[in-house]
């Protein structure tokens, strides 16, 4: 929705539940295509001791220097860090909502000075025609577009910015990045707003 047209390669990183771990991430990264731009990892976790994972730190810092590396905050309501988004080579994304015509901070999105960048994260997109079987509770059917709300829609919604200014001015993924981070911080633990 934000760069209509540009090509993308999904890589699959996450069980279809949703779960993943360092591994599965660093494999999906590796299996990228070398055209790859601007890598979108609507994903995250934290750590025991709260450290960066180190075989996630050597796949990021193996990603040539030009490549943008867009990763969220998570969906905890904490400052706490949430990674690969608090590695210092990663564009980390919280969300936020809108409240009447004002922007205010998500209550489920992760925050902290690690962070680099919020958007809207309550999205609409795919136009799904299914079922949802629950235990216990009546079968969910859809026939509709699908409403979302998450730091990871934020982080895919900043991924499209990147790549449209990337378009539209002739710019590299990193040119583009630091483009997107010369605005000012729109709060100091959710970093510029991006619309």
């Amino acid at each position: 929705q934000a760069a209509p047209g540009v090509h993308v390669d999904p890589e699959q990183a996450l069980n279809p539940t949703g779960v993943g771990d360092e591994a599965s991430v660093v494999a999906a990264i590796g299996r990228l295509s070398p055209q790859v731009s601007v890598v979108n990892l609507s994903l995250g976790g934290f750590t025991q001791d709260d450290l960066p994972p180190l075989p996630l730190v050597n796949a990021v810092a193996a990603l040539p220097a030009q490549i943008a590396v867009v990763a969220a905050a998570g969906n905890a309501g904490t400052s706490r860090p949430v990674w690969p988004a608090a590695l210092g080579r990663v564009l980390g994304v919280a969300a936020v909502s809108r409240s009447g015509t004002a922007v205010v901070p998500a209550p489920y999105s992760g925050y902290g000075a690690w962070v680099d960048a919020c958007a809207v994260g309550e999205r609409d997109s795919t136009y799904v025609v299914g079922q949802l079987p629950l235990p216990a509770r009546p079968t969910r059917v859809f026939h509709g577009f699908a409403s979302w709300a998450g730091s990871s829609f934020a982080t895919a919604h900043v991924s499209g910015r990147l790549a449209a200014m990337m378009t539209a001015g002739g710019l590299s993924a990193d040119g583009a990045r630091l483009a997107l981070l010369a605005a000012p911080r729109w709060h100091a633990d959710y970093g510029v707003l991006v619309p």
